[in-house]
């Protein structure tokens, strides 16, 4: 069975071969790890495209080098090490004066539209092909700054709507330009939870951005593509409206909501990517303790039909072993 053909049977519920296994490499972790990174991608070959190889990401991605750099939101960032994400420190629309004069970027101008189509043409399709990491609180996050945003949510600005229909509107562009193309499935990605709880009220994350996220769910849809929805933290409280508005597979971090809970509530009612824990027990268990982790959550979140996803995202403070230890129990337990 191809990786293609694995990943859409694992999402629909229409029994592959095995649990398909989706690379999630830091580059950080693969400049400091280049021969192990190349032992796990060998031995362990994905089921999902590389569009670009993980070792010329930051080529390709200036935003992963180290320095300053200011996006096409003119957002600022600060990026400390080479193969990691940054943080920003200049937010655009800090004072809403500003947003009057504001422009967005245009959304189809991307060189990653580009990386795609000759992608695609150059390839057989013979792996599932996944599309752009689009946000929606987080792009308002960077624009604004996360205190003015979330007092925006609180006192209900009529600003905020703006600054989001704008996000929508390219949001929405790219969806449709994505859309012509042959690609599998489209990402979101927005961190919704902190350790304990959602970081809004769940009824204001219903009210404000439940129905922006079904539009866009919606457009997926229409044109036969999957919808993957990735956030970190304790979001517990939205996974029921996420797999009902359409959200085709959920990455969500296990761990902190707890994988027994995840298991017995959604097993079996959505596709989930898996989060191996990348807190604790990936940086600092033994390579035991990674694979018992694995197997925890093989046995609650895998169903004979499908439904799972193996991914354990690996930074640069994983052991070598450590990872080695992960992909040995994807093939064991999947």
């Amino acid at each position: 069975m191809e990786g293609r053909e694995r990943v859409i049977r694992a999402i629909e519920f229409e029994r592959p071969d095995r649990v398909p296994i989706l690379h999630a490499i830091d580059p950080a972790f693969a400049i400091k790890n280049p021969e192990i990174t190349r032992t796990i991608l060998r031995r362990y070959p994905g089921d999902f495209a590389q569009i670009v190889d993980v070792f010329s990401l930051v080529k390709e991605e200036p935003m992963l080098s180290k320095g300053i750099h200011r996006d096409s939101w003119g957002v600022v960032w600060k990026v400390l090490h080479n193969g990691l994400g940054g943080q920003v420190i200049y937010h655009p629309l800090a004072n809403l004066e500003a947003l009057d004069d504001y422009e967005p970027p245009d959304p189809l101008l991307d060189p990653w539209f580009d990386r795609y189509e000759r992608y695609l043409k150059k390839t057989k399709h013979d792996k599932y092909v996944i599309a752009d990491m689009l946000n929606l609180f987080e792009r308002a996050q960077w624009l604004r700054g996360f205190k003015n945003l979330l007092i925006d949510i609180l006192m209900g600005r009529p600003e905020l709507e703006r600054i989001l229909d704008m996000i929508m509107d390219y949001n929405m562009k790219r969806i449709r330009r994505w859309c012509e193309m042959d690609v599998d499935g489209l990402s979101f990605f927005d961190d919704w939870g902190t350790q304990k709880s959602l970081m809004i009220n769940p009824e204001l994350w219903r009210r404000i951005f439940k129905p922006r996220y079904e539009l866009m769910f919606n457009l997926v849809h229409k044109h036969g593509k999957f919808v993957h929805f990735h956030s970190d933290g304790y979001v517990i409280d939205i996974i029921p409206d996420l797999i009902d508005i359409g959200a085709d597979t959920l990455n969500i971090q296990l761990s902190v909501i707890g994988i027994k809970r995840v298991g017995r509530l959604f097993g079996g009612k959505v596709c989930f990517i898996s989060d191996v824990d990348r807190q604790k027990i990936l940086p600092y268990g033994t390579p035991m303790d990674v694979k018992n982790h694995v197997k925890e959550i093989f046995q609650m979140l895998k169903r004979q039909e499908g439904g799972l996803i193996a991914c354990g995202e690996l930074g640069p403070d994983v052991p070598p072993a450590n990872a080695i230890a992960m992909y040995e129990a994807f093939i064991e337990y999947g």
